[in-house]
């Protein structure tokens, strides 16, 4: 996992094109290491996702930057937008929601399931599905 520091900050968060998720931490901290697992099995599940440490001891500046009160802290930046953050350990469950919430806002699967092009339009007819847009049925030009 990479390690945040002030002098590689701007490029690796601030420059970032995707969501960064920032774990801040120390190395006393008991709640931080029992996290830790849980931080690394999320990158691997996100591997979209800009996953960081800031140990505080060593990063005072960054952690005042976020105003980190209490650790862990996980932060959220997208677009260099500090976008929201959660305290404390949490189950991985928890934290996958807080992620997905901002990595795939913008990302629509239009076919989840795998449907054949006949069975999603049999499921937009019998649901009465219509664009917002235009109000059509026909979804074949997504």
């Amino acid at each position: 996992m990479l390690v945040l520091r002030k002098d590689n900050f701007e490029q690796e968060v601030e420059k970032s094109d995707r969501l960064v998720v920032i774990d801040f931490w120390a190395e006393w901290c008991g709640p931080c290491r029992m996290l830790a697992p849980v931080i690394d099995e999320l990158e691997r599940d996100y591997p979209d996702v800009k996953f960081c440490k800031v140990c505080v001891d060593d990063e005072p500046e960054l952690a005042r930057e976020f105003n980190v009160q209490s650790i862990p802290m996980i932060a959220l930046v997208k677009d260099n937008t500090f976008v929201d953050f959660s305290v404390g350990y949490v189950p991985k469950e928890k934290l996958a929601k807080l992620i997905e919430e901002y990595a795939f806002e913008n990302k629509l699967d239009v076919n989840p399931a795998g449907w054949t092009d006949a069975e999603m339009s049999a499921y937009i007819k019998e649901n009465h599905i219509v664009c917002p847009d235009c109000g059509s049925g026909d979804f074949t030009s997504i």
